[in-house]
């Protein structure tokens, strides 16, 4: 799970912005025993769920997107030295004169330990990389590693912690190239480290940036003929009951991907390149159309095709199997602009059985739906809000519970306050005087092609 991250000169995050994702001092409901929203890791209370919120542009998916670059950097292994690096500064400061490297710290918690990475890096090289376990009171180095650039090498210090042996130094010492982490190099070799290796599993495993929409059901939902598939279907249409959809059940169907016969003929005609491009088109079609049964009150429930099922449905089951893989595999999913179609009563229905079946897994929302800061089961602490000013800097903020009582309308509050960055700044005169010279040019340009044309 995932304490927290640090960015500096990342996209929109000019100085170091740090996002927590520990549980503060929230009061615990009665239903907390079942459906409780952190997980103490390590004596750190870490959340389940939480919430990104911002005004469109205020940098929410470039914060999740440090995520992805942070995966990036740390588990591909690169072959030659002078390949670029996924590397997005800051680039509306018009005093700096030259580029100036990017920096993610991340706090997290895998196989019972706690540590903390460091990257700093530009372009072309990673500067600097540094890996540190924590303990209750202290910590302890296990690697550090810098870019000589008078020497032109890539120079390691180990702590004792690593337990590093001189044969496996040597092969990285020989094998790392300035643009690779220290701990991708164990993809690629046949070393064997306990720590790195830890390491190398939870930056490819431990969390993953997704969006709702490319989740494709027909791939991803369980079929029920299969052994591992019955009883996550089960769960699936027990939670569409208890939301009040009248699905009563569903099937997968394999597809057949046969080319037809007629297209085949012209197949002969085309170009060796046309053709293969035909045969990958094919591949890429699903495997797999999944129909739909419903309860209606008649003899028995009526067949619909999925994909004639609302967007709202659709995306239900999809948020359902993001939360089972997030249970599943412990780890953390982060979540761009979803949950917008969902029905705030729905959304709670299912927080509560993510809370209550997840142990050591977290979901990462960044949304602009404010409708489920209704919900009873939210809890004030797992709310960021990310704000952008006026020099295009973001920045993120964390609710203090002493900023509203809990008997306060949450939603309301937010929605209305200027504090938290969600409220769009609204100035009607602009908006008329806009809305005049559209009316007065469009106009006269209309008029100006319509005699033209006649």
């Amino acid at each position: 799970m995932i304490e927290s991250i640090s960015i500096t000169n990342f996209y929109c995050f000019n100085e170091t912005t740090k996002i927590s994702f520990v549980a503060g001092r929230e009061r615990n409901r009665d239903t907390d025993e079942l459906y409780n929203g952190y997980s103490t890791q390590n004596r750190v209370n870490l959340l389940k769920m939480v919430f990104l919120y911002g005004n469109n542009g205020a940098g929410k998916s470039k914060l999740l997107l440090a995520f992805d670059i942070l995966q990036h950097l740390v588990t591909t292994t690169r072959d030659d030295k002078m390949d670029s690096l996924p590397f997005f500064e800051f680039a509306l400061n018009p005093y700096k004169e030259k580029s100036q490297p990017s920096e993610i710290e991340l706090t997290y918690h895998f196989d019972g330990s706690r540590y903390r990475y460091y990257i700093k890096w530009n372009e072309s090289v990673i500067l600097e990389e540094r890996l540190t376990l924590l303990k209750a009171v202290t910590e302890a180095l296990l690697f550090e590693r810098w870019y000589d650039f008078g020497e032109r090498v890539v120079k390691v210090k180990y702590g004792r912690a690593m337990m590093m042996d001189g044969d496996t130094a040597y092969v990285i010492r020989t094998s790392l190239l300035r643009n690779n982490s220290l701990i991708s190099i164990i993809a690629s070799t046949n070393i064997y480290n306990k720590v790195l290796h830890d390491q190398l599993s939870f930056f490819r495993n431990g969390f993953e940036l997704m969006e709702l929409s490319d989740i494709d059901l027909g791939e991803m939902l369980p079929d029920g003929k299969m052994a591992d598939g019955r009883e996550l279907k089960k769960v699936i249409l027990a939670l569409l009951k208890s939301i009040g959809s009248n699905i009563v059940n569903f099937e997968k169907i394999p597809l057949p991907k046969r080319i037809p016969s007629a297209l085949r003929a012209r197949m002969k005609n085309m170009s060796d390149e046309d053709r293969q491009m035909m045969i990958e088109l094919f591949d890429m079609a699903p495997d797999y159309a999944v129909k739909t049964y419903h309860d209606i009150g008649w003899k028995r429930p009526q067949p619909l095709d999925l994909e004639a099922q609302s967007e709202g449905t659709k995306e239900i089951l999809r948020l359902i199997l993001c939360m089972h893989e997030a249970i599943s595999e412990h780890k953390t999913i982060l979540l761009d602009d979803c949950i917008n179609g969902i029905h705030p009563k729905t959304l709670e229905q299912l927080m509560k059985f993510y809370l209550g079946a997840s142990e050591d897994s977290q979901l990462i929302i960044a949304s602009q739906n404010f409708s489920n800061l209704d919900d009873k089961m939210l809890r004030r602490d797992s709310l960021r809000f990310i704000v952008k000013n006026e020099k295009g800097e973001s920045e993120a903020k964390q609710m203090n519970l002493g900023d509203l009582h809990k008997n306060q309308n949450l939603r309301m509050q937010i929605e209305n306050s200027e504090k938290w960055g969600v409220k769009p700044t609204i100035d009607d005169m602009i908006l008329e005087t806009a809305i005049r010279e559209y009316r007065s040019e469009m106009t006269d340009f209309e008029d100006f092609l319509f005699s033209e044309l006649f």
